[in-house]
């Protein structure tokens, strides 16, 4: 399978064509970075995280953890009834508590990456 990187999470698979999100709490994170630049749909947001190259997420993974960072208090939704196409779609923006919030995941996803610095470390001096 030259060229190809099969990676396995819980009991499936999925071929390479785009990071599919497997650090914890990486999605919200990015997803409060965005909501961080001002209000956005969810299909919006599905949208960014494709185009920056997380393009084989499954789009009900971005609803669910928006729905749980709602739950948590760090963001806050409300229906655009205003929209000139189509009908109202929910509309995302950051909460007080979802800047301290990205700040804690932000902190984490650091402590992962030394992490993964120490272990492509310690592989790169045995070859």
């Amino acid at each position: 399978m030259e060229g190809k990187i099969v990676r396995a999470r819980r009991g499936r698979k999925w071929q390479d064509g785009g990071p599919a999100i497997p650090v914890p709490g990486m999605l919200e994170a990015i997803l409060l970075m965005h909501l961080r630049g001002g209000p956005a749909h969810g299909y919006d947001l599905a949208a960014r995280l494709a185009e920056g190259g997380f393009s084989r997420l499954n789009p009900g993974l971005v609803y669910r953890a928006l729905r749980g960072m709602e739950e948590l208090g760090w963001i806050r939704s409300a229906w655009d009834g205003e929209s000139s196409y189509g009908p109202p779609r929910r509309v995302y923006s950051l909460a007080p508590p979802g800047e301290q919030a990205m700040g804690d995941l932000v902190r984490g996803l650091q402590e992962i990456r030394r992490l993964i610095d120490d272990v492509i470390a310690a592989y790169e001096r045995q070859i």
